[in-house]
């Protein structure tokens, strides 16, 4: 049931108002992270999501990948909220787990 709730907030009839934001000085992981998250999306729904930067992204109807610092371990939060859904990881290397689970765990 959560899927779909999120499906249809995230996307109706191939069209989006979301984005996907990344920060200035994004790690590779977190850019891959966002590539992964806008095709992946693409090919469930025709929706294309925009990339933008931080520094740029809205307030609302955004998923914003971050990073929470540099820990040796693959922690990760996936957090769901009506107008923001934010995917934090212990390091780029987790965002890009927490970007694969939002999409295992939400769009499934």
């Amino acid at each position: 049931m959560l899927s779909v709730l999120f499906a249809a907030a995230l996307f109706a009839e191939g069209r989006t108002e979301w984005v996907v934001s990344v920060p200035d000085d994004a790690a590779r992981p977190l850019v891959y992270a966002a590539e992964e998250l806008t095709d992946v999306i693409r090919r469930i729904s025709g929706a294309t999501l925009e990339m933008v930067s931080a520094s740029g992204a809205p307030v609302r109807n955004v998923i914003r990948l971050e990073t929470s610092g540099d820990a040796a371990d693959d922690a990760f939060s996936v957090s769901l909220a009506p107008d923001e859904i934010r995917l934090v990881g212990s390091s780029p290397r987790a965002t890009l787990f927490a970007a694969h689970a939002f999409l295992r765990d939400c769009l499934d």
